[in-house]
């Protein structure tokens, strides 16, 4: 799993509105194993155009580690289709 909130350095990232868009959308990537690909690929080809929140990827990784997802927000994005109208 890859993140970056952009550049933090400089005071033009605080007063422009690409630097509140990188600030508070971060971009993140994550690379599936062949064998979550054999799985779920259908499901995550869907998904890798829909807007995932941080709810769904600590509801997924909660999964992945076996714990109970019963009372948690956000969607399991390996096993659920995710809206694009979200």
């Amino acid at each position: 799993i890859w993140s970056d909130h952009g550049d933090h350095t400089s005071g033009l990232s605080y007063l422009t509105l690409s630097g509140d868009i990188e600030r508070y959308n971060p971009f993140m990537s994550v690379i599936v194993p062949e064998s979550f690909k054999k799985q779920y690929g259908e499901k995550i080809i869907k998904n890798t155009q829909a807007l995932l929140s941080p709810y769904d990827h600590f509801r997924t990784d909660m999964k992945l580690f076996g714990k109970s997802d019963k009372y948690m927000n956000g969607l399991d994005y390996l096993t659920s289709e995710i809206s694009y109208s979200r």
